[in-house]
């Protein structure tokens, strides 16, 4: 199977690439827009079969995760970088016990994008608050108490790659109507000034780490992906 997803890594590679210089070619009046078929027919599964796209429901960010395997199994055999450390970075989440106020060893977990909350709030800044923000968990068992006690949650950015994506949590379920609702109230984004993700670093504080990677956290918008459509699994992406 790793031979194969290098294959077909190599084929999406080369399809990709000629997108993008598709992409990049003015567009005259008379042309309708890009052809995008010989890229998509380049995706193969695992076994070698083409991918029935007409049957196959995936959002914008399970896609870029599927593209990012295949060109990472690519580039892996000529041991580049990979593709995917370039995006999303790594959380760091601990657990404290609300008991005996002794924290666990916090674990790491690593993210391609990140997925926040948007019902009830009118920005991103506020998102990411509500995301950031400690939370306190159903009883668990303390390995110091001995016993099942609360716990306080902290999540925190232990660091971030050159490129960080926001998957927007716009569609949400409805426990009593048992079906999902997309939000679509306004929404804003930082536009004119940075994004600034060092308030949740976990070496906040830290004067010499504050002084040497402050500004090293600092995100500017590039892009926004806008999917048209009343549900989850119907529209397209502009």
């Amino acid at each position: 199977i790793e031979n194969m997803e290098r294959c077909i890594g190599g084929d999406i590679c080369r399809e990709y690439k000629l997108l993008l210089q598709k992409l990049g070619t003015p567009v005259k009046r008379t042309d309708i827009g890009v052809n995008c078929s010989s890229f998509f027919e380049a995706w193969k599964d695992p076994h070698g079969n083409k991918v029935d796209w007409e049957n196959v429901q995936s959002d914008s960010s399970e896609f870029l995760v599927r593209l990012l395997n295949y060109l990472d199994a690519y580039y892996g055999a000529f041991n580049v970088r990979k593709v995917s450390a370039l995006f999303g970075g790594e959380l760091m989440i601990s657990h404290t016990c609300n008991h005996c106020n002794i924290a666990a060893e916090p674990r790491g977990t690593k993210f391609i994008t990140l997925e926040i909350p948007v019902q009830g709030y009118d920005c991103l800044e506020q998102s990411l608050d509500s995301f950031f923000a400690d939370s306190v968990g159903e009883p668990a068992y303390c390995m110091y108490c001995k016993q099942n006690k609360p716990f306080t949650e902290k999540t925190l950015l232990d660091h971030v790659n050159d490129i960080i994506i926001f998957d927007l949590k716009r569609v949400v379920y409805c426990a009593d109507e048992q079906r999902c609702h997309k939000i679509r109230s306004e929404y804003d984004f930082p536009i004119d000034t940075p994004l600034d993700l060092w308030k949740y670093n976990t070496k906040k504080g830290i004067p010499t780490y504050d002084t040497l990677f402050g500004d090293s956290m600092r995100f500017t918008l590039k892009g926004i992906i806008f999917h048209e459509g009343p549900s989850l699994t119907s529209g397209h992406y502009s």
